[in-house]
């Protein structure tokens, strides 16, 4: 069994160096190299290799030389050094595709419409002097060609713009008919046959039209090479819809003024054709199709190292990143251990200790290590402890969640709102690490009863006044800013579903409605929340509303930010029913300020990799509005470097699968050091006791001072440790 093993592993190698030949051979001829074939072949045979019977035959390509020649004569106007280098440079094989000969007219076309386009510098000539005479000739020649032409079934002078008709079933082009004659070895432009004309005197004046046609530089050299092309090989293309409207190019007097060649005089038009021109020249020269298959796995295996990089540095980033954090708990736990040690010689030494004291100490340190569940039921202290205790600032671990939740629910309309503004002020006037603790506590003791139906009441216009709504959603803004806080409301979906209810409502006032916008762009920085907007609508809402101009500054900033999150993460068909995007998106790309105009760009990245809002777009002349913005923005490196994308995707330079737009990540957003100034702004509640002030009388009243003894149960009172999980935020959300 062994012994068979071994044969068919020997029968494998033999195979693979076999075919590994095979690759090797086909990469020398692809590169010439025949000699070296004959040798490696010699080589094998005497080495005793099974021989390669058979080479793979040379697979035509373009050189890549030959590229840039092409792409460098494509920025001049010398049109026949141009179709000169191509018919040597492109070889014949690729030169009879479908794909290059389709090219080959609009880059005939453009050549015959540069002399009519803006800012046209002629090859040698000035370009005034050569236009006039070309507008003489154009007129006479056409008339004289069109005559004689049995295939044409009407022609109507407009203004000076002839309309050639081609007759129905007739797949005969429509100058096909017309015998064109070299006049001696060295001229290659066409005459007319004598036979052809009236007299002599009119054969003469079509000869000289057609000898001022071809002189080079002349502005009409150009056109008469498309003529002749469309003699030549016109009848490819008359069953071609796309193609029928340049049949009648060489016949219209000034193109650039007839309506049904307006868009090739689009710069969007030359840029596309220069972009197609581009893929077609990289496509046959290093494209999987013509190169040999071991430089093809040899780019595969480029590619999958590449990415084998990527991942090994985002994982040293993540790395990294939990390395910090255990340093930072290490230290916590550091304290904590210090603070429980000094308790424990103190009661090993007889002492009385404070252990509320020191459990507060400790949470205070690493309030994730301690969730906090205080007993309900307090005593009064001594008028001289709660006088201590309010000369110093409130802590959330001073504060009886049971109490506030009961009065948050049940008070007063007046006790709700100064409640719902005092827990506002201790988040938006905090230093960082304390917000994070206190909107810890809250979530933590559920302060707002998210998780349950009560939420709910908060949302009802029927029997709240629009203050406490207003109130509610400060304060939600207010959590939603940090990475806990999103947790806490995250962990709800009935409050997601609340806020997104209530953004669609139309009765909010301006500064709920700021409010609400902001609260839910934060929560659309956690993926599945998005997707649950993106299921209930968010999508459609925001476009509606961006398209009635309806968002003021603040608001504006943060819908578009939330509608770049959403649209990073919706699918390729879902922006099939918003082909239309680009005609309101794009008049408020620019005008609004580099933030919003960032958001918009990724957006409209994320809605272009759809074909059909790519061709709409396309139709309202997007590249041209995107490009002369770009040239405006390109000090912007990061809005410069969207815009490029952005234009590169529209053209379809880059791929639109080739945008990793709703890949994930490990990194964590940092919690910002300042909040929206705005959250605090504006503040209808007002109050002679309001703020910390006025949680004084929320503060915990301890029955007694704990002692640590010796008994068996000293430690009973201890909460039961559990860990919270660090909020992790998707790459998407961090990546503009």
């Amino acid at each position: 069994m062994t012994s068979r093993n071994q044969i068919d592993e020997l029968d494998k190698n033999s195979k693979a160096e076999e075919y590994s030949m095979q690759l090797i051979v086909e990469f020398l001829v692809a590169q010439g190299l025949n000699r070296t074939v004959e040798i490696l072949k010699d080589e094998i045979s005497s080495l005793g290799i099974k021989a390669v019977n058979q080479i793979s035959t040379k697979k035509e390509r373009i050189l890549k030389n030959d590229v840039v020649i092409l792409l460098n004569l494509i920025e001049s106007s010398d049109h026949k050094k141009f179709f000169t280098s191509w018919e040597s440079l492109i070889p014949q094989s690729i030169k009879e595709l479908p794909e290059c000969k389709k090219l080959r007219v609009y880059l005939h076309a453009y050549y015959a419409t540069l002399p009519f386009r803006d800012n046209f510098q002629p090859f040698g000539q000035n370009s005034a002097i050569l236009k006039e005479k070309n507008d003489e000739e154009t007129t006479a020649g056409t008339s004289e060609l069109i005559k004689n032409d049995s295939h044409l079934k009407q022609i109507t002078n407009l203004n000076g713009t002839f309309v050639v008709e081609k007759p129905y079933q007739d797949k005969v082009p429509i100058i096909d008919e017309i015998d064109l004659i070299p006049s001696n070895d060295d001229d290659d432009d066409a005459k007319c046959e004598t036979d052809s004309l009236e007299d002599e005197s009119e054969y003469s004046k079509h000869k000289r039209h057609y000898a001022n046609l071809s002189e080079d530089g002349h502005p009409s050299s150009a056109m008469n090479m498309f003529k002749t092309f469309l003699l030549e090989h016109g009848a490819e293309f008359s069953e071609e819809p796309e193609f029928l409207p340049y049949f009648a190019l060489p016949f219209v007097e000034n193109p650039k003024t007839h309506p049904t060649f307006v868009t090739i005089f689009q710069d969007d038009w030359v840029a596309n054709l220069k972009s197609k021109l581009n893929q077609f020249l990289i496509k046959y020269s290093c494209g999987d199709s013509v190169i040999p298959e071991i430089v093809k796995i040899c780019k595969q295996n480029m590619i999958k190292e590449n990415e084998e990089n990527i991942d090994v540095s985002n994982s040293y980033k993540d790395i990294k990143r939990k390395m910090h954090k255990l340093k930072r708990d290490h230290q916590k736990l550091v304290g904590v251990a210090s603070e429980l040690a000094s308790a424990l010689e103190k009661s090993v030494q007889g002492e009385g200790v404070e252990l509320k004291s020191i459990l507060f100490n400790c949470i205070s340190i690493f309030p994730d290590l301690f969730p906090m569940h205080v007993s309900e039921e307090h005593q009064t202290w001594d008028q001289t402890g709660r006088d201590f205790l309010l000369k110093k600032q409130i802590l959330h671990s001073d504060l009886d969640a049971h109490k506030i939740k009961n009065d948050l629910y049940n008070g007063s309309v007046k006790t709700q709102l100064l409640l719902l503004q005092a827990l506002r002020w201790h988040i938006t006037q905090s230093e960082t690490e304390e917000r994070e603790q206190y909107v810890v506590w809250l979530a933590r003791h559920d302060v707002l009863n998210l998780r349950s139906k009560s939420i709910s009441d908060f949302f009802s216009p029927s029997t709240n006044l629009h203050p406490l709504q207003q109130s509610v959603v400060r304060l939600l803004n207010a959590i939603a800013s940090l990475n806990c806080g999103r947790d806490y409301i995250g962990s709800s979906t009935k409050t997601v579903d609340l806020l997104l209810e209530a953004m669609k409502s139309k009765n909010l006032d301006q500064t709920s409605e700021n409010m609400i916008v902001a609260t839910i762009q934060k929560l659309s920085l956690r993926k599945p929340l998005c997707e649950r907007m993106i299921d209930q609508g968010m999508i459609d809402h925001l476009l509606n509303k961006l398209r009635m101009n309806s968002f003021n500054k603040y608001t504006l900033q943060y819908s578009t930010s939330m509608l770049m999150n959403l649209a990073l993460n919706a699918p390729l068909s879902y922006w099939d029913r918003h082909a239309n995007i680009s005609s309101y998106m794009v008049d408020l790309l620019l005008n609004s300020d580099n933030e919003v105009s960032e958001f918009i760009t990724v957006t409209l990245c994320c809605a272009l990799r759809n074909e059909e809002v790519n061709k709409q777009c396309a139709r309202e002349g997007l590249g041209i509005k995107i490009g002369q913005f770009y040239s405006k923005n390109k000090h912007n490196p990061t809005l410069g470097r969207q815009l490029d994308t952005l234009l590169k995707l529209h053209r379809r330079e880059i791929s639109p699968f080739s945008l990793h737009l709703g890949q994930n990540c490990e990194d964590e957003l940092e919690d910002p050091g300042e909040l929206d100034a705005e959250i605090d702004e504006n503040d209808m509640v007002k109050g002679t006791i309001c703020g910390d002030e006025f949680l004084e009388q929320y503060c915990l009243i301890f029955p007694k001072q704990g002692v640590v003894g010796r008994s068996n149960d000293r430690f009973s009172n201890v909460p039961v440790q559990t860990n919270t999980p660090a909020a992790r935020l998707p790459r998407w959300a961090t990546g503009k």
